[in-house]
């Protein structure tokens, strides 16, 4: 069950992503600056392309029932697709590294939409990108 979920307060989100070897496949370190949040976001959708290569998964957030039901088989992936957005919330990066996914997208009530993109550089480490999209017509 997934209820509606409030970003925190207007703050600089700084993402800092610093591994060792222990940690996890990624050795490298991330720093990802976003804008100041305007105002407290309401999170409306939660969507995974490529989850396993298998899966491609949109989920509404139901904001006037103020609940969601996740439900499907074993092994569709949503107990991952829950881990991917409490990572994202808790600035927990390295969560990304082992999950097989494409594309990860959360959606804002004002438009906004955030997504990372995991990718694999030559090495064979995974990359995670991070873009943030406002809201069209805000200045």
């Amino acid at each position: 069950m997934i209820s509606d979920t409030t970003v925190a307060e207007p703050t600089d989100l700084e993402f800092s992503v610093g591994t060792t070897p222990e940690d996890s496949a990624m050795e490298n370190s991330a720093r990802v600056r976003l804008k100041p949040v305007a105002n407290a976001r309401r999170l409306t959708n939660i969507e995974v392309d490529g989850l396993f290569d298998l899966h491609d998964h949109r989920v509404p957030l139901h904001m006037q029932d103020r609940i969601t039901i996740l439900h499907g088989p074993n092994g569709v992936g949503k107990t991952i697709l829950l881990r991917m957005t409490a990572a994202f919330f808790s600035g927990d990066y390295l969560e990304y590294a082992d999950i097989p996914f494409r594309e990860f997208r959360l959606a804002f009530l004002d438009g906004s939409t955030v997504t990372l993109t995991k990718r694999i550089d030559n090495d064979n480490l995974p990359l995670l990108d991070i873009s943030l999209r406002e809201p069209t017509g805000e200045k």
